[in-house]
């Protein structure tokens, strides 16, 4: 990685926000550069660790001494080379900046069986109020040109991050990488270990990191982080023994933040999936979802493990398990997305709220390339957690390696008010050979769990569309082009709703639904 101007990466930084402003329909430019991050500002400082280290293994005490000697903020400087810690650095000064030398590395490698899951960290801002209540703001720390070796995983059901940004105002991790050294094994990794967490109003930025092996979650943005830009970072292999769902093994994962920027990253080898936005909370903290979320010009591959929960990117609610159905993830923009070779779908929605798929590519994913559905809720009913979807430009084909004619490139799953339009959609007759599956929500009742508002606009299936018992939308309209008379589809004929639109691929002929949507026949 190379280090970029300045005043570039400022300006970089305002543009992604300013996209994600106008996406989000923000009213005016200027709204959008006011909420642009500042560039950290060190302040007048500069110290050396080494010049306080006591020749002992642990640099802990050096860092700390260190800071103390920058009461104004400044620049602390770490030398080349390998410095121990045994305990969490603490920051909690305004202006301090903590840069690497060419070759400069930290490793936390805590006490074995240390109780303080703090001591599992390296970095952590974390100032108590002077009231006693709460957190005071700390502003412009930043993270510089370091490497970060982590040996040891915490394990508990409260994750912390080796970089952990609490209430920290315009801050930053730049030009580093945060790497697990410790244990392969997964069963002894630990499970509560984060790469970078920003927390609790922190805001600012991530540019140029690699964040490699970590045992829950690579970048975490949770709990009231806002307007933070994570730009050409790579987070790899995240995940540990409770990979099997939520949070543990995502690469990326928003919950309980708003307005986050995910740009020009890549996403591969993660437990559950390469992004993952959703909610986070429960128990007395509530649940909290993500808001006005961005994804834009990012890779996601070989993220999963063949769960039908895995996905290169997922956007889901784990609150409606627990009677909280409306906290869900709402205005998700996703925009140029690559999701390919995936253990598990291309792109996974289900719950989430003004969902936008957009001029993305979606392939030999082993399950449905874009699966949209709801959740269930209670005994068998359906939860309107999926609503207001749309996937427009996407080119999805080749997908369902592994489950094959089960799978289609977008399946749509008793959802409401979704579109799909401008798409191409196919397979090889071999794999993924259903194209677009409208399918009932399984296990629940038939008639109950049907779609509705489905518009499909523009649609071009190279293959066969396949709509299961039930699967039906029961309003919207369909506009596709097929291969043969859809009165003739499957034996029975192909149920849609009236005044939809079918082109015969081979004849050209042009067909009008003039019956009711739950009709299979009707086409003129």
């Amino acid at each position: 990685m190379t280090a970029a101007d300045p005043v570039a990466r400022r300006k970089r930084a305002g543009t992604a926000l300013l996209t994600l402003a106008l996406l989000l329909g923000a009213q005016t430019p200027a709204r959008a550069a006011a909420e642009a991050p500042a560039e950290p500002s060190c302040g007048p400082g500069h110290v050396n660790v080494s010049d306080f280290h006591d020749g002992s293994g642990d640099y802990s005490t050096a860092f700390a001494r260190a800071l103390s000697a920058l009461p104004g903020g400044g620049v602390l400087s770490v030398p080349a080379g390998s410095h121990l810690l045994r305990r969490h650095v603490a920051v909690n000064t305004d202006g301090i900046c903590i840069k690497g030398a060419p070759g400069a590395s930290v490793v936390v490698d805590p006490v074995e069986g240390d109780p303080d899951i703090n001591h599992y960290a390296a970095f952590i801002v974390n100032k108590p109020a002077a009231s006693g209540t709460g957190l005071d703001a700390v502003r412009d720390v930043s993270v510089q040109d370091l490497r970060i070796e982590v040996r040891k995983g915490v394990d508990g059901p409260i994750s912390q991050g080796v970089v952990q940004y609490n209430n920290c105002r315009d801050c930053a991790v730049e030009r580093s990488q945060v790497v697990w050294t410790g244990p392969s094994d997964i069963d002894l990794k630990g499970r509560s270990t984060d790469g970078i967490a920003f927390s609790q109003g922190s805001s600012g930025w991530i540019s140029e990191v690699r964040v490699d092996g970590m045992p829950k979650v690579g970048i975490l943005m949770t709990m009231g982080a806002h307007d933070v830009l994570i730009d050409e970072v790579e987070t790899v292999g995240s995940g540990a023994r409770n990979g099997a769902g939520g949070y543990w093994g995502a690469g990326i994962a928003l919950g309980g933040s708003s307005r986050v920027t995910v740009r020009s990253a890549v996403s591969s080898g993660n437990r559950v999936a390469g992004i993952l936005v959703g909610a986070v909370g429960g128990g007395v903290l509530g649940w909290h979802p993500a808001r006005d979320s961005v994804i834009t010009d990012c890779t996601v591959s070989g993220n999963g493990t063949r769960s039908q929960e895995s996905a290169g990117l997922i956007v889901n609610s784990e609150a409606y398990a627990t009677d909280h159905a409306d906290v869900v993830p709402e205005g998700v923009v996703v925009d140029d997305l690559r999701s390919y070779g995936n253990n598990g779908h291309g792109i996974y929605v289900s719950s989430g709220r003004h969902v936008t798929i957009r001029a993305s590519s979606v392939r030999d994913n082993t399950d449905h390339g874009i699966l949209v559905a709801n959740a269930t809720h209670g005994e068998g009913r359906i939860a309107d957690l999926t609503t207001d979807v749309s996937i427009q430009g996407t080119y999805a084909h080749h997908n369902g390696t592994v489950l094959g004619v089960h799978s289609g490139s977008v399946a749509l799953r008793a959802v409401k008010d979704v579109e799909v339009r401008d798409s191409v959609l196919w397979g090889d007759g071999q794999v993924g050979n259903t194209l677009v599956l409208m399918s009932a929500l399984a296990g629940a009742p038939g008639p109950d769990a049907r779609s509705s508002g489905v518009l499909l606009s523009g649609i071009d299936v190279r293959n066969t569309l396949n709509t299961w018992a039930h699967g039906e939308s029961e309003s919207g309209a369909y506009d596709i082009t097929g291969s043969g008379s859809p009165n003739a589809y499957r034996g029975t004929g192909l149920a849609a709703p009236p005044g939809s639109h079918y082109t015969d691929r081979a004849t050209g002929h042009r067909y009008l639904k003039t019956t009711g949507p739950l009709v299979a026949t009707g086409w003129s």
